[in-house]
Protein backbone atom coordinates (compact mmCIF):
# COMPACT_ATOMS: atom_id res chain seq x y z
CA UNK A 1 0.00 0.00 0.00
CA UNK A 2 0.96 3.94 -0.75
CA UNK A 3 2.48 5.92 2.03
CA UNK A 4 -0.05 8.61 2.45
CA UNK A 5 1.22 11.81 2.12
CA UNK A 6 2.31 13.56 5.04
CA UNK A 7 -0.15 15.66 5.90
CA UNK A 8 -2.79 17.65 8.34
CA UNK A 9 -5.21 19.68 9.08
CA UNK A 10 -5.10 23.25 8.34
CA UNK A 11 -5.59 25.19 11.67
CA UNK A 12 -5.38 29.38 11.39
CA UNK A 13 -5.05 32.51 13.16
CA UNK A 14 -8.39 33.42 12.40
CA UNK A 15 -9.72 30.29 14.40
CA UNK A 16 -10.79 28.41 11.24
CA UNK A 17 -9.80 24.51 10.72
CA UNK A 18 -9.84 22.62 7.64
CA UNK A 19 -9.84 19.24 8.09
CA UNK A 20 -7.63 17.37 6.12
CA UNK A 21 -10.11 14.80 4.40
CA UNK A 22 -7.25 12.33 2.47
CA UNK A 23 -5.20 12.50 -0.56
CA UNK A 24 -5.44 10.35 -3.90
CA UNK A 25 -2.67 9.78 -6.07
CA UNK A 26 -3.83 7.26 -9.27
CA UNK A 27 -1.03 7.55 -11.09
CA UNK A 28 2.36 7.88 -10.72
CA UNK A 29 4.37 10.30 -12.44
CA UNK A 30 7.98 12.13 -11.78
CA UNK A 31 8.18 16.02 -10.92
CA UNK A 32 7.78 17.86 -14.00
CA UNK A 33 7.41 21.77 -13.70
CA UNK A 34 5.66 21.28 -17.41
CA UNK A 35 3.57 18.74 -16.63
CA UNK A 36 1.37 20.58 -13.63
CA UNK A 37 -1.74 18.89 -12.13
CA UNK A 38 -4.99 20.90 -12.23
CA UNK A 39 -8.35 20.02 -10.43
CA UNK A 40 -12.03 21.26 -11.18
CA UNK A 41 -15.52 20.49 -9.89
CA UNK A 42 -17.43 18.77 -12.68
CA UNK A 43 -21.24 17.66 -12.39
CA UNK A 44 -22.73 14.52 -13.86
CA UNK A 45 -26.31 13.17 -12.71
CA UNK A 46 -26.66 15.26 -9.86
CA UNK A 47 -23.19 13.86 -8.33
CA UNK A 48 -20.34 15.96 -7.54
CA UNK A 49 -17.17 14.97 -8.78
CA UNK A 50 -13.63 16.38 -9.21
CA UNK A 51 -11.77 16.27 -13.00
CA UNK A 52 -7.64 16.67 -12.74
CA UNK A 53 -5.20 15.94 -15.36
CA UNK A 54 -1.69 13.75 -14.74
CA UNK A 55 0.52 14.56 -17.66
CA UNK A 56 -2.41 13.87 -20.00
CA UNK A 57 -4.39 11.54 -18.24
CA UNK A 58 -7.57 12.67 -17.53
CA UNK A 59 -8.92 11.36 -14.13
CA UNK A 60 -13.02 11.80 -12.29
CA UNK A 61 -12.59 11.14 -8.58
CA UNK A 62 -15.66 11.07 -6.56
CA UNK A 63 -16.24 13.96 -3.95
CA UNK A 64 -13.54 13.27 -1.75
CA UNK A 65 -16.34 13.45 1.43
CA UNK A 66 -16.48 10.18 0.21
CA UNK A 67 -12.88 8.82 -0.33
CA UNK A 68 -12.42 5.79 1.93
CA UNK A 69 -9.77 6.00 4.38
CA UNK A 70 -8.78 2.50 4.02
CA UNK A 71 -8.59 2.80 0.15
CA UNK A 72 -5.54 3.10 -1.52
CA UNK A 73 -3.87 5.99 -2.53
CA UNK A 74 -4.28 5.00 -6.30
CA UNK A 75 -8.00 3.56 -6.22
CA UNK A 76 -9.15 6.43 -3.72
CA UNK A 77 -12.56 7.93 -5.42
CA UNK A 78 -11.35 6.81 -8.87
CA UNK A 79 -14.76 6.90 -11.23
CA UNK A 80 -12.74 6.44 -14.63
CA UNK A 81 -9.83 7.94 -16.41
CA UNK A 82 -8.64 8.50 -19.85
CA UNK A 83 -5.45 8.78 -21.97
CA UNK A 84 -5.46 12.11 -24.28
CA UNK A 85 -2.78 11.86 -26.29
CA UNK A 86 -4.69 9.22 -28.13
CA UNK A 87 -7.36 10.21 -30.48
CA UNK A 88 -9.11 6.67 -31.53
CA UNK A 89 -6.60 5.91 -34.57
CA UNK A 90 -4.80 8.73 -34.38
CA UNK A 91 -2.40 10.44 -31.58
CA UNK A 92 -3.76 13.81 -29.96
CA UNK A 93 -1.37 16.32 -28.76
CA UNK A 94 2.26 16.05 -29.04
CA UNK A 95 4.13 14.00 -26.96
CA UNK A 96 6.25 17.12 -25.52
CA UNK A 97 2.51 19.02 -25.19
CA UNK A 98 0.94 19.59 -21.79
CA UNK A 99 -2.51 19.94 -20.48
CA UNK A 100 -2.19 24.03 -19.48
CA UNK A 101 -6.07 24.58 -18.58
CA UNK A 102 -9.44 22.96 -17.55
CA UNK A 103 -13.29 24.23 -17.42
CA UNK A 104 -16.92 22.64 -17.14
CA UNK A 105 -19.69 23.70 -18.15
CA UNK A 106 -23.52 22.66 -17.09
CA UNK A 107 -24.79 24.48 -20.24
CA UNK A 108 -24.53 22.48 -22.79
CA UNK A 109 -26.35 21.77 -26.10
CA UNK A 110 -24.74 18.33 -26.68
CA UNK A 111 -22.49 16.47 -24.40
CA UNK A 112 -19.15 18.67 -24.95
CA UNK A 113 -19.17 20.12 -21.79
CA UNK A 114 -15.33 19.34 -20.87
CA UNK A 115 -12.69 22.32 -22.22
CA UNK A 116 -9.23 20.96 -22.15
CA UNK A 117 -6.38 23.60 -23.36
CA UNK A 118 -2.80 22.19 -24.44
CA UNK A 119 0.76 24.27 -24.45
CA UNK A 120 0.53 22.63 -28.64
CA UNK A 121 -2.11 25.41 -28.87
CA UNK A 122 -4.73 22.71 -29.63
CA UNK A 123 -7.80 23.15 -27.46
CA UNK A 124 -10.39 20.04 -26.98
CA UNK A 125 -14.13 19.98 -26.07
CA UNK A 126 -15.27 16.61 -24.92
CA UNK A 127 -17.48 14.41 -22.97
CA UNK A 128 -16.85 13.83 -19.54
CA UNK A 129 -15.46 10.06 -19.52
CA UNK A 130 -18.49 8.12 -17.41
CA UNK A 131 -20.66 9.60 -20.20
CA UNK A 132 -19.68 7.13 -23.21
CA UNK A 133 -17.55 3.96 -23.68
CA UNK A 134 -13.89 4.80 -24.40
CA UNK A 135 -14.22 3.92 -27.69
CA UNK A 136 -17.10 6.34 -28.50
CA UNK A 137 -15.66 9.20 -26.39
CA UNK A 138 -12.00 9.52 -28.29
CA UNK A 139 -15.34 10.19 -31.31
CA UNK A 140 -17.03 12.37 -29.40
CA UNK A 141 -13.77 14.68 -28.91
CA UNK A 142 -13.97 17.80 -30.67
CA UNK A 143 -10.45 19.63 -31.55
CA UNK A 144 -9.69 23.16 -32.39
CA UNK A 145 -6.58 24.43 -33.65
CA UNK A 146 -4.74 21.16 -33.78
CA UNK A 147 -2.94 21.81 -37.14
CA UNK A 148 -2.39 25.20 -35.55
CA UNK A 149 -4.44 26.98 -38.23
CA UNK A 150 -5.72 29.88 -35.75
CA UNK A 151 -2.81 30.46 -33.90
CA UNK A 152 0.66 28.81 -33.34
CA UNK A 153 1.42 29.27 -29.80
CA UNK A 154 0.17 28.15 -26.63
CA UNK A 155 -3.07 28.19 -25.10
CA UNK A 156 -2.82 29.41 -21.84
CA UNK A 157 -6.20 29.62 -20.62
CA UNK A 158 -9.11 28.47 -22.18
CA UNK A 159 -12.63 28.93 -20.69
CA UNK A 160 -16.63 28.85 -21.70
CA UNK A 161 -18.39 32.17 -22.11
CA UNK A 162 -20.62 32.66 -19.01
CA UNK A 163 -22.80 34.56 -21.52
CA UNK A 164 -23.53 31.53 -23.48
CA UNK A 165 -26.26 29.60 -22.39
CA UNK A 166 -25.88 27.22 -24.89
CA UNK A 167 -22.11 26.08 -24.12
CA UNK A 168 -21.30 26.32 -27.83
CA UNK A 169 -18.73 29.23 -27.39
CA UNK A 170 -15.38 29.76 -25.69
CA UNK A 171 -12.53 32.57 -24.65
CA UNK A 172 -9.14 30.84 -25.73
CA UNK A 173 -5.62 33.15 -24.29
CA UNK A 174 -3.06 32.15 -26.07
CA UNK A 175 0.73 33.02 -25.08
CA UNK A 176 1.57 35.27 -28.25
CA UNK A 177 -1.20 37.86 -26.76
CA UNK A 178 -4.01 36.64 -29.24
CA UNK A 179 -7.74 36.62 -26.97
CA UNK A 180 -9.68 34.54 -29.87
CA UNK A 181 -13.36 33.69 -29.26
CA UNK A 182 -13.87 29.87 -30.78
CA UNK A 183 -17.91 28.91 -31.59
CA UNK A 184 -18.49 25.27 -31.64
CA UNK A 185 -21.29 24.87 -34.14
CA UNK A 186 -22.80 21.46 -33.86
CA UNK A 187 -23.81 19.25 -36.60
CA UNK A 188 -23.55 20.48 -40.94
CA UNK A 189 -24.06 23.70 -42.29
CA UNK A 190 -24.34 24.62 -45.99
CA UNK A 191 -23.02 28.31 -45.28
CA UNK A 192 -19.36 27.61 -46.52
CA UNK A 193 -18.28 31.34 -44.96
CA UNK A 194 -19.21 30.12 -41.64
CA UNK A 195 -17.39 27.02 -41.74
CA UNK A 196 -13.89 28.19 -42.13
CA UNK A 197 -12.47 25.32 -40.20
CA UNK A 198 -13.42 21.82 -40.32
CA UNK A 199 -13.22 19.81 -36.28
CA UNK A 200 -13.31 16.43 -35.88
CA UNK A 201 -16.27 15.25 -33.59
CA UNK A 202 -19.04 15.27 -35.60
CA UNK A 203 -19.15 19.11 -35.14
CA UNK A 204 -17.59 22.47 -36.81
CA UNK A 205 -15.98 25.58 -35.70
CA UNK A 206 -15.75 29.48 -36.63
CA UNK A 207 -13.37 32.38 -34.66
CA UNK A 208 -13.79 35.51 -33.51
CA UNK A 209 -10.49 37.70 -32.61
CA UNK A 210 -11.14 39.97 -29.70
CA UNK A 211 -7.96 41.26 -29.60
CA UNK A 212 -3.99 40.69 -29.80
CA UNK A 213 -1.79 42.17 -27.00
CA UNK A 214 1.14 43.77 -29.11
CA UNK A 215 4.78 42.55 -27.65
CA UNK A 216 2.85 40.49 -24.86
CA UNK A 217 4.26 37.19 -23.71
CA UNK A 218 0.95 36.13 -21.93
CA UNK A 219 1.65 33.33 -18.79
CA UNK A 220 -1.41 33.22 -17.02
CA UNK A 221 -5.21 34.47 -17.21
CA UNK A 222 -8.59 34.20 -16.15
CA UNK A 223 -12.15 35.28 -16.94
CA UNK A 224 -14.23 37.99 -14.65
CA UNK A 225 -16.99 36.25 -12.91
CA UNK A 226 -19.48 37.93 -15.06
CA UNK A 227 -17.46 37.03 -18.38
CA UNK A 228 -16.71 40.66 -19.34
CA UNK A 229 -13.06 41.33 -18.44
CA UNK A 230 -10.53 39.32 -18.55
CA UNK A 231 -7.50 39.53 -16.46
CA UNK A 232 -3.63 38.69 -18.33
CA UNK A 233 -0.48 38.35 -16.71
CA UNK A 234 2.50 38.41 -18.76
CA UNK A 235 6.19 37.64 -18.50
CA UNK A 236 7.38 41.25 -17.92
CA UNK A 237 4.86 40.93 -14.54
CA UNK A 238 2.38 43.29 -16.27
CA UNK A 239 -1.38 42.28 -14.88
CA UNK A 240 -3.79 43.53 -17.85
CA UNK A 241 -7.13 44.03 -17.68
CA UNK A 242 -9.32 43.80 -20.99
CA UNK A 243 -12.80 44.88 -21.93
CA UNK A 244 -14.34 41.41 -24.04
CA UNK A 245 -17.11 43.68 -24.08
CA UNK A 246 -15.20 46.98 -26.03
CA UNK A 247 -13.37 45.18 -28.49
CA UNK A 248 -10.42 43.90 -26.33
CA UNK A 249 -9.68 47.89 -24.81
CA UNK A 250 -7.64 47.79 -21.81
CA UNK A 251 -9.07 49.45 -18.90
CA UNK A 252 -6.63 48.64 -16.00
CA UNK A 253 -3.93 46.27 -14.06
CA UNK A 254 -0.69 46.71 -12.28
CA UNK A 255 2.85 45.41 -11.59
CA UNK A 256 4.22 42.63 -9.95
CA UNK A 257 7.05 43.66 -7.73
CA UNK A 258 9.34 41.42 -10.11
CA UNK A 259 9.40 39.04 -12.31
CA UNK A 260 6.94 37.23 -14.19
CA UNK A 261 3.12 37.12 -13.10
CA UNK A 262 2.36 33.03 -12.82
CA UNK A 263 -1.06 33.11 -11.79
CA UNK A 264 -4.09 35.31 -11.27
CA UNK A 265 -7.79 35.06 -9.66
CA UNK A 266 -10.81 37.41 -9.28
CA UNK A 267 -13.39 37.32 -5.99
CA UNK A 268 -16.76 35.89 -6.33
CA UNK A 269 -18.24 39.39 -6.69
CA UNK A 270 -15.51 40.55 -9.57
CA UNK A 271 -14.30 43.46 -7.69
CA UNK A 272 -10.52 42.07 -6.50
CA UNK A 273 -7.90 40.31 -8.10
CA UNK A 274 -4.84 38.49 -7.00
CA UNK A 275 -1.98 37.32 -8.66
CA UNK A 276 0.52 35.50 -7.84
CA UNK A 277 4.23 35.55 -9.23
CA UNK A 278 7.91 34.86 -9.44
CA UNK A 279 8.54 37.42 -6.88
CA UNK A 280 6.89 35.30 -4.36
CA UNK A 281 4.47 37.74 -3.62
CA UNK A 282 0.85 37.79 -4.23
CA UNK A 283 -0.84 41.00 -4.99
CA UNK A 284 -4.32 42.38 -4.47
CA UNK A 285 -5.96 44.81 -6.49
CA UNK A 286 -9.02 46.46 -6.11
CA UNK A 287 -11.02 46.99 -9.44
CA UNK A 288 -10.19 50.69 -10.14
CA UNK A 289 -7.82 51.52 -8.01
CA UNK A 290 -4.87 53.35 -8.95
CA UNK A 291 -2.44 51.01 -6.71
CA UNK A 292 -2.19 47.79 -5.53
CA UNK A 293 -4.15 47.14 -2.19
CA UNK A 294 -1.59 44.65 -0.86
CA UNK A 295 0.96 42.17 -0.80
CA UNK A 296 0.70 38.61 0.84
CA UNK A 297 4.19 37.40 1.87
CA UNK A 298 4.26 33.64 2.75
CA UNK A 299 5.66 31.67 0.07
CA UNK A 300 9.61 31.10 -0.24
CA UNK A 301 9.32 30.27 -3.71
CA UNK A 302 7.06 31.03 -7.22
CA UNK A 303 3.40 31.04 -6.13
CA UNK A 304 1.89 28.55 -8.47
CA UNK A 305 -1.81 28.94 -7.98
CA UNK A 306 -4.25 31.20 -6.11
CA UNK A 307 -8.03 30.81 -5.32
CA UNK A 308 -10.94 32.63 -3.53
CA UNK A 309 -12.87 30.79 -0.70
CA UNK A 310 -16.07 31.18 -1.11
CA UNK A 311 -17.62 31.69 2.63
CA UNK A 312 -19.82 34.23 3.44
CA UNK A 313 -19.69 33.65 7.09
CA UNK A 314 -16.74 35.91 6.82
CA UNK A 315 -16.77 39.45 6.54
CA UNK A 316 -13.48 39.61 4.48
CA UNK A 317 -12.28 37.85 2.09
CA UNK A 318 -9.99 34.75 2.40
CA UNK A 319 -7.42 33.26 -0.22
CA UNK A 320 -5.33 29.97 -0.40
CA UNK A 321 -2.32 29.56 -2.44
CA UNK A 322 0.20 27.08 -3.46
CA UNK A 323 3.49 27.39 -4.64
CA UNK A 324 6.54 25.56 -5.60
CA UNK A 325 7.58 25.55 -2.09
CA UNK A 326 5.31 22.71 -1.53
CA UNK A 327 3.43 25.05 1.03
CA UNK A 328 -0.20 25.88 1.02
CA UNK A 329 -0.89 29.23 2.44
CA UNK A 330 -4.23 31.02 3.71
CA UNK A 331 -5.03 34.92 3.66
CA UNK A 332 -7.45 36.78 5.13
CA UNK A 333 -7.81 39.74 3.73
CA UNK A 334 -9.46 43.38 4.50
CA UNK A 335 -9.59 46.43 2.19
CA UNK A 336 -10.60 50.04 2.67
CA UNK A 337 -13.61 51.07 1.24
CA UNK A 338 -12.35 53.85 -1.35
CA UNK A 339 -14.40 56.28 -3.48
CA UNK A 340 -14.62 54.84 -6.94
CA UNK A 341 -14.06 51.04 -8.14
CA UNK A 342 -14.85 51.65 -11.54
CA UNK A 343 -12.94 50.73 -14.54
CA UNK A 344 -10.77 53.27 -15.45
CA UNK A 345 -7.45 53.44 -18.22
CA UNK A 346 -4.40 54.06 -15.95
CA UNK A 347 -1.73 56.75 -16.31
CA UNK A 348 0.20 54.19 -18.95
CA UNK A 349 -3.12 52.33 -19.93
CA UNK A 350 -1.69 49.35 -18.79
CA UNK A 351 -1.06 49.25 -15.24
CA UNK A 352 -1.75 51.14 -11.76
CA UNK A 353 1.43 53.35 -9.94
CA UNK A 354 4.16 51.39 -9.30
CA UNK A 355 4.43 51.08 -5.26
CA UNK A 356 8.04 51.34 -4.02
CA UNK A 357 8.69 48.80 -1.53
CA UNK A 358 9.20 51.21 2.01
CA UNK A 359 5.64 51.50 1.28
CA UNK A 360 4.35 47.80 0.42
CA UNK A 361 1.59 46.71 2.34
CA UNK A 362 2.69 43.10 3.72
CA UNK A 363 0.26 40.55 4.65
CA UNK A 364 1.09 37.46 7.05
CA UNK A 365 -0.46 34.27 6.42
CA UNK A 366 -3.27 33.08 8.85
CA UNK A 367 -2.72 30.03 8.10
CA UNK A 368 0.24 27.73 6.68
CA UNK A 369 0.98 24.31 5.89
CA UNK A 370 3.80 22.25 4.35
CA UNK A 371 1.63 19.52 2.37
CA UNK A 372 4.57 17.27 1.06
CA UNK A 373 7.77 17.05 -0.46
CA UNK A 374 6.56 17.37 -4.36
CA UNK A 375 6.30 21.57 -5.39
CA UNK A 376 2.25 22.38 -5.94
CA UNK A 377 1.03 23.43 -8.93
CA UNK A 378 -2.29 24.15 -8.52
CA UNK A 379 -5.52 25.21 -6.00
CA UNK A 380 -9.73 25.07 -6.43
CA UNK A 381 -12.08 25.65 -3.95
CA UNK A 382 -15.21 23.54 -4.23
CA UNK A 383 -17.93 24.60 -1.64
CA UNK A 384 -16.08 24.50 2.02
CA UNK A 385 -13.76 21.96 0.87
CA UNK A 386 -10.08 23.34 -0.80
CA UNK A 387 -7.86 20.93 -3.45
CA UNK A 388 -4.69 21.05 -4.01
CA UNK A 389 -2.63 19.41 -6.96
CA UNK A 390 0.94 18.55 -6.89
CA UNK A 391 3.23 18.19 -9.88
CA UNK A 392 3.92 14.66 -9.35
CA UNK A 393 -0.01 13.96 -9.52
CA UNK A 394 -1.29 13.84 -6.24
CA UNK A 395 -4.27 15.55 -4.96
CA UNK A 396 -5.12 16.62 -1.55
CA UNK A 397 -7.98 17.55 0.17
CA UNK A 398 -9.34 19.55 2.84
CA UNK A 399 -12.97 20.78 4.54
CA UNK A 400 -13.70 23.85 6.26
CA UNK A 401 -14.81 22.60 9.65
CA UNK A 402 -17.67 25.30 11.27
Amino acid sequence: MEEECSCSDLKTANNQRWEYLGSTRPLKAQCNFKQSTKCIPVTYGGRNLIAFNVVRFLLLNENPEQWGEEDEMASRGLVSRVDLSKHGNDTGPSDTSSITSMDFTSACLDDRAMLVAFSSGEVQAMPLPIQSSSTDFYSRIMRFNSQKSVNSSACVRAVWAPDDASGTCFIAVYEDGDIIRHHKIIGNSSDSDLLNQSSSGGGHETTESIIHLEGCSITAAEMSPDGRYMAVGTRTGALIIVDLQASGKTVGGFHSFFGAITCCAWSGDGTVIAAGGEDDLISIWKVGSDRVQAHCEGHTSWVSSVAFVNDESCSSLLLVSVGQDCRLCMWDIALEDEESSSMHVCDDGTHAVDVRQDEMNMISPVGSLVVDNHPLSHVCCLGTMILAGGYDGTVTCWKQQK
